[in-house]
C-alpha cells in the first residue's frame, strides 16, 4: 500500500494552554507521512499561541488570519495541505500514536473513496479518563454509499476521529463558516450521501472537557436544533410509504429523545403526529366511566397523533343508557358502550367483542386510571404502525390498568388458535410486555436557561442612612460603567443586556433608568430587575449623585433617557465624569424616536433638511448631545440621518458584538414542497411603524386570491388582528414568545420565508438579528438599518420602501414561491452611508 501524505490541521484560537501537547501528540504518530499544520484563528492572546507553534520549528506550519471560526480555520489548513488525507485535531485534544497509521490502513486501500471513524476517549481538563465513547460499536462495515448516514444520525462521529480524503472535501464543498458550531456534522452529512464509512475499532483520540467549549453553549444547541431539523425533513422519502417514512423518522428519534436540542425535539414530534394520521386506530376504553375519564384518554391519545377511527367503551356501572357521544372542544367521536347487564355478560367475552368491533389497522386499549401520556402513546403507535413490533405496552406505575397498542394483524393471529378465543386474546394483551415496553431513559436535560422565570423582586427604597447593598457590588480595581436607558423594555433592554454581558468581563456594569419623570432605579443584575430606587421628583438627586460616587462609576453611556429627560443633563453634569450617548433611536435628534408621521410611515429624507418640518426638534441640539465625549449610533444608516439633525456634530457608526455572529449564520431554509403553502413568520410586535396595516392589507389580497400563502404572526396575539383572515387560515396570530423560546417556535413552525415589513428607518432590529440568527430566508422593506446589515447575505430580498405596497409584496410571494425560493438575491445599495468603526466595542468603547 502507498503511504500517503496525511494533512493534520489544528485550528486554534487563544489555545496556548493544551495547543503544545496537541502538537506533541500529532508529532508522535508512527505513520511517519504526516504534515502538522496550525491554523491561528485570529488569537489575542498577547503572542502566547503563536509562541507555542514557534517552539516546534519547522516540524510544524503556522498559518495567521482574521478570526472567522472554526470552519474558516479548517477550510484555511485544508487549502494549504500538500497531503491527499485530512485529519482534524483540535488545539485541546490528543491523538495516539496509531491514530493516523490504524484508519490509513483502514481506508486508503479501499477500491472506493471512504471516511474512516473511530471511537474516542474523553479526559477531564487535567487528562484525566472521564468515558469512552465507542462509536463503531455494533456498526457493519459493508462498503456500502450511505452507510454514513446512520453514522451521522446516531451520533457515532467526533471529526477528530477521522480520515478524509481531501478530494471528497472539496467536492462536497468543505466546512461551512455560516455555522459556528455544527460545521462539522453538516459536512459528515454530505459526505455520507456519497461515500462509504469506515469504523476503526479503539479510542485512538483522546478528546478533552473543559468550560468554554463551543459545543456546550446555548447557542450551539439552537445551531444544532436547527441542523437536526433539516436532516430529519431530508430523510422522509416523498415517494415513500406511510410505514417508510415513520421508521425514518424513529430513526431520527432514537438519538433526538435523548439529546438537548430541543427544538428538533419539538419538530421531530410533530412530524410523528402527522405520520401517524395515516393510520385509523380504533380504541378500547376500559374501566373509565364515559365523560372526563374517556374523554380525557381519547385526547391524550389524539394529542399523540392517533388518527380515532372508533370507541368502544366496556363500563361496569349501574346505568342502562344504550350509547353516550364523547365531545371534546372541537373533536366528536361517537362512542359504542358494552355494558355489565347488557347481552354480552362475561367481561372476557366483552373485551373481546370490543377489540373486534372495528377494522382499524391498528387498535388501542386503554385501561381506567392509568393512561399514558401523549409522549408514551406516541411512541406506541409508531412502533406498531412503523411494524418494529406488534405489539406494545407502557410501563405505568399507577393502578391496576396499562395503556396497550396492537396492530389488527397480531390481534388476529393471537385469535386463530383454539377456544376460548377471549383467554387467548386477554394472553396475547398480557404478552404486549415481552413485545415491547415504553421507553424507560430518563428525559433529555432541559436547555441551559429554559427553566421557568423567576420575577425579579421589587426595588427598595434607598436609604439614606445605611450603606447602599447591591447583589454585584462593583470590585473596586475595576473601571465601573453605568448604561442609562429607559423602562420601555424591546430593543433598548436587549441592547444594553448584550452590551452589559459584551463588556462585563472588563469593567463592573451598572445599569439605571427613570420612570415616569418620578424614580430612578438600579441594578447590578440586569437592565429589568431594579434593586433599588430613588424617589428624585421628592427628594431631588443629590442622593443618587452620592450613592453613584459611592459606587465608584467613572464613565455613563446613555443608551436612552425616556422616563429620565429632564433629569439626565443635571445627573451627568452633577456626578462629572466623562459620558457617551449611544443613539439607538431618533429621540435625542427629532421629535419622536422613529421620523414617522401618524399612519407609522416615514417621514421622508426630505424632512429631515427642511428647518420647519414637525419631525425636527428646533434650536441647537440638546446639551447631553454637545457635551458628550461620543456620539455612538448603532447602524450607519442612523449615524448619516442623525447626523443631518445635529447641525455638524461628528457621530460614529459601531456595530454591536452580537453573540452568534448573526449576519454570517448560514441560511437553513425549509424545502418548499409542492402543494405546500408557503409559510411567512412575521415576527414581533406589529406596531404602525413595524407594518400593522400592511400585514392585513396583505393577508386580505391572499384571501381574495386564493394564494397558498400563510402569515404566521408571532408576537401578535388573536384579538389584534380580524378575525376573518383568522378563520380564513390565511392569517396565524400565535401570540408572545419569550427570546430564548424562538428557536423552539421557528423549529415547530419551519416557516420558509420571513417577512420584515417595515414602515419607518430601522435603527438596529433585533427581529432582523432573530431571523437570521434561525437561519431564515429573508424579504424586508430596504429602510434603515437593514440594507448594510444584509448586504451580500444570500436567500434575502430588499423592496424599496416605495416599492413596499401591499399588491408589490404578493407578487414577490409568488415569485419566490415560483423559484421555490431559488430566487437571486436583491439588496440595495449602501454607498452613500459613513464607514463603520471596526471592532469598536472590542477595541475602543472602554
Amino acid at each position: 500500500m502507498t503511504r500517503a501524505l496525511v494533512s493534520i490541521v489544528i485550528p486554534v484560537f487563544n489555545g496556548s494552554d493544551f495547543l503544545g501537547e496537541a502538537i506533541e501528540s500529532a508529532l508522535a504518530q508512527t505513520w511517519r507521512e504526516i504534515e502538522v499544520i496550525v491554523v491561528d484563528d485570529g488569537s489575542d492572546d498577547g503572542g502566547a499561541t503563536r509562541r507555542v507553534v514557534a517552539g516546534f520549528g519547522d516540524a510544524v506550519r503556522l498559518i495567521a488570519r482574521p478570526n472567522g471560526g472554526v470552519g474558516a480555520a479548517l477550510n484555511a489548513g485544508i487549502a494549504a495541505m500538500r497531503g491527499d488525507w485530512f485529519a482534524w485535531l483540535s488545539h485541546d485534544d490528543l491523538y495516539h500514536p496509531e491514530r493516523i497509521a490504524r484508519h490509513a490502513e483502514a481506508v486508503m486501500a479501499r477500491p472506493v473513496p471512504s471516511v474512516s471513524f473511530g471511537d474516542v476517549d474523553a479526559i477531564a481538563e487535567d487528562g484525566g479518563f472521564v468515558v469512552q465513547y465507542r462509536h463503531t460499536r455494533g456498526f457493519e462495515d459493508d462498503g456500502v454509499v450511505g452507510n454514513g448516514i446512520r453514522a451521522v444520525l446516531e451520533g457515532r462521529l467526533n471529526g477528530c476521529a477521522m480520515l478524509v480524503p481531501r478530494a471528497c472535501l472539496e467536492a462536497a464543498g468543505g466546512f461551512d463558516p455560516g455555522l459556528p458550531t455544527t460545521q462539522d456534522y453538516a459536512l459528515w452529512y454530505r459526505l455520507a450521501h456519497r461515500h462509504p464509512f469506515v469504523p476503526v475499532p479503539g479510542a485512538l483520540t483522546r478528546q478533552r472537557l473543559h468550560p468554554g467549549q463551543g459545543s456546550r453553549m446555548a447557542r450551539h444547541l439552537e445551531e444544532a436544533s436547527l441542523l437536526w431539523t433539516t436532516m430529519t425533513e431530508q430523510r422522509e422519502p416523498p415517494d415513500g410509504t406511510p410505514q417508510e417514512r415513520l421508521r425514518r423518522l424513529l430513526h431520527v428519534d432514537a438519538t433526538l429523545r435523548h439529546s438537548p436540542y430541543e427544538g428538533a425535539r419539538l419538530f421531530l414530534e410533530e412530524r410523528l403526529r402527522e405520520a401517524l394520521g395515516a393510520f385509523p386506530v380504533d380504541v378500547v376504553l376500559a374501566g373509565m366511566r364515559a365523560g372526563g375519564e374517556a374523554t380525557e384518554a381519547l385526547r391524550r391519545l389524539a394529542a399523540a397523533g392517533g388518527r380515532i377511527a372508533g370507541v368502544t367503551l366496556l363500563d361496569e356501572g349501574p346505568s342502562s343508557a344504550p350509547a353516550l357521544s364523547l365531545d371534546p372542544p372541537s373533536l366528536a367521536w361517537p362512542a359504542t358502550i358494552l355494558r355489565s347487564g347488557g347481552p354480552v355478560r362475561s367481561a372476557a367475552t366483552r373485551l373481546e367483542a370490543a377489540l373486534l368491533a372495528g377494522d382499524a389497522p391498528l387498535l388501542a386499549v386503554l385501561d381506567g386510571g392509568a393512561v399514558p401520556e401523549a409522549g408514551m402513546l406516541r411512541e406506541g403507535l409508531a412502533s406498531v404502525a412503523a411494524g418494529r413490533t406488534p405489539g406494545w405496552l407502557s410501563s405505568t406505575s399507577r393502578g391496576a390498568g396499562f395503556g396497550g397498542i396492537l396492530s389488527r394483524d397480531a390481534l388476529t393471529a393471537a385469535l386463530a388458535g383454539t377456544p376460548p378465543k377471549a383467554g387467548a386474546m386477554i394472553a396475547a394483551l398480557a404478552r404486549l410486555g415481552e413485545l415491547a415496553m415504553a421507553s424507560d431513559t430518563a428525559p433529555a436535560p432541559p436547555l441551559p436557561g429554559s427553566a421557568p422565570g423567576v420575577a425579579p423582586p421589587s426595588p427598595h427604597p434607598a436609604a439614606p442612612d445605611f450603606p447602599l447593598r447591591l447583589a454585584r457590588m462593583p470590585d473596586r480595581r475595576r473601571p465601573t460603567r453605568l448604561l442609562l436607558l429607559h423602562a420601555w423594555g424591546g430593543g433598548t433592554l436587549r441592547y444594553a443586556r448584550t452590551l452589559g454581558e459584551a463588556i462585563g468581563a472588563r469593567v463592573n456594569v451598572l445599569y439605571g433608568w427613570g420612570v415616569e419623570e418620578r424614580l430612578f432605579r438600579l441594578s447590578s443584575i440586569a437592565p429589568d430587575a431594579a434593586e433599588v430606587e430613588w424617589d428624585i421628583a421628592r427628594d431631588g438627586i443629590e442622593g443618587l449623585v452620592a450613592a453613584l460616587h459611592g459606587l465608584g462609576v467613572d464613565s455613563v453611556d446613555v443608551l436612552h433617557s425616556i422616563g429620565f429627560d429632564r433629569w439626565i443633563e443635571p445627573l451627568l453634569d452633577a456626578l462629572g465624569v466623562p459620558f457617551d450617548v449611544t443613539l439607538l433611536d431618533y429621540h435625542h435628534v427629532a421629535n419622536g424616536p422613529h421620523l414617522t408621521d401618524a399612519e407609522g410611515r416615514f417621514v421622508g429624507d426630505a424632512a429631515l433638511d427642511a428647518p420647519d418640518h414637525p419631525a425636527r426638534r428646533r434650536g441647537p441640539p440638546r446639551l447631553l448631545l454637545r457635551a458628550a465625549a461620543r456620539r455612538i449610533a448603532c447602524s450607519r444608516d442612523l449615524a448619516w440621518r442623525a447626523g443631518r439633525l445635529m447641525q455638524g456634530l461628528p457621530v460614529m457608526a459601531a456595530y454591536l458584538p452580537e453573540p452568534g455572529r448573526p449576519r454570517g449564520f448560514a441560511v437553513h431554509a425549509p424545502p418548499l414542497m409542492e402543494g405546500q403553502p408557503l409559510r411567512v413568520l412575521c415576527l414581533g410586535r406589529l406596531a404602525s411603524h413595524k407594518g400593522f396595516s400592511d400585514v392585513v392589507a396583505v393577508a386580505n389580497r391572499i384571501a381574495d386570491r386564493g394564494l397558498a400563502v400563510q402569515l404566521l404572526c408571532l408576537g401578535e396575539d388573536e384579538a389584534t388582528l380580524p378575525l376573518h383572515l383568522q378563520q380564513s387560515g390565511v392569517l396565524r396570530a400565535l401570540g408572545g414568545y419569550a427570546e430564548g423560546a424562538l428557536n423552539l417556535e421557528v423549529c415547530r413552525l419551519r416557516p420558509h420565508l420571513a417577512w420584515l415589513p417595515f414602515r419607518a428607518p430601522e435603527t438596529f432590529s433585533f427581529a432582523l438579528s432573530d431571523c437570521m440568527l434561525q437561519g431564515l430566508p429573508i424579504l424586508a422593506t430596504g429602510i434603515g438599518a437593514i440594507p448594510e446589515r444584509v448586504e451580500g447575505r444570500p436567500a434575502t430580498w430588499l423592496l424599496p420602501p416605495e416599492e413596499s405596497r401591499p399588491e408589490t409584496v404578493v407578487a414577490w410571494f409568488e415569485r419566490l414561491m415560483a423559484d421555490r425560493l431559488q430566487t437571486p438575491p436583491r439588496w440595495l445599495p449602501t454607498t452613500h452611508l459613513p464607514p463603520l468603526v471596526p471592532a469598536f466595542y472590542e477595541t475602543r468603547y472602554l
